[in-house]
């Protein structure tokens, strides 16, 4: 079975309405040339050939001590079940879809189902098609779902392979006797790796701070110091989503102007 870690029970844990621990992912894909209105159709036919994956076939149950929380496979989860189709009507634009996926994304997954969803959005200008996947926070961390997302689209315009957000980590068809065990072995090795590098940055961070606080160095400035008043109300689990597009050429030369990493 599973095993959820401390940082992913506590997501699980302090989950509220007014407090949702989801993350998602938009992509807004262009029908190929020649494609005709069924665009939509046929993606979602394609995308239901690929079976579940872990972390995403996966189910909640009760842990060994209440409240705590558990994970079980379940290799009976039907993607279908958990697809949903929106048209997003007669003279959409990207405005219109961000404030569906708002809407969306602050409604709590139900923890009686999978912890994912994905729904599909027809109607934008050129037959365009939006594919928004949600998923909670506790099923998965920002990295791996970045991995999974960038796993699902193709390397060039040739690879017609179907993939699906619900797709997982997929394992290599080509693994060799014992491969999971050194798959497991590379994943602990890259999680240590991992924390090694985020304390690393910590005691960065803290040591530009002390000095910047010294009046010898650049540390970020400390933020909300004082609190804004526009911070002053109770929490609500409403979401504005905007969008531009900077290049990367540009990001670097403001990082390098806030001495600061592109990430950042």
């Amino acid at each position: 079975m599973p095993t959820l870690s401390s940082i992913d029970q506590a997501f699980l844990l302090l989950e509220t309405p007014e407090r949702p621990m989801n993350v998602g992912a938009l992509i807004v894909l262009a029908p190929p040339r020649g494609s005709g209105q069924r665009f939509a159709d046929r993606l979602v036919a394609r995308m239901l050939e690929c079976p579940v994956g872990p972390p995403f076939n996966y189910r909640l149950r009760p842990g060994p001590v209440r409240p705590l929380l558990a994970l079980e496979e379940d290799d009976t989860i039907d993607p279908r079940r958990q697809l949903h189709r929106h048209s997003l009507g007669r003279g959409a634009n990207v405005d219109r879809l961000l404030d569906r996926v708002c809407r969306i994304h602050t409604k709590l997954l139900p923890r009686d189902e999978p912890l994912w969803q994905t729904h599909v959005f027809s109607g934008l200008p050129r037959g365009r098609v939006a594919l928004y996947f949600k998923t909670h926070h506790g099923l998965i961390d920002g990295i791996g779902f970045l991995r999974i997302v960038s796993g699902i689209v193709g390397k060039s315009a040739s690879d017609r392979t179907p993939h699906a957000f619900w797709e997982g980590m997929r394992a290599p068809k080509d693994a060799a006797p014992g491969g999971a065990a050194v798959a497991a072995a590379g994943n602990l090795l890259r999680s240590f790796d991992e924390a090694r590098r985020t304390a690393n940055d910590l005691v960065r961070l803290g040591l530009h701070q002390a000095l910047r606080s010294l009046g010898l160095g650049h540390g970020l400035a400390p933020a909300f110091v004082g609190t804004p008043d526009v911070l002053k109300t109770p929490p609500s689990p409403n979401r504005v989503l905007a969008h531009c597009a900077v290049s990367l050429t540009e990001v670097r030369g403001i990082a390098a102007r806030a001495d600061a990493k592109v990430n950042d």
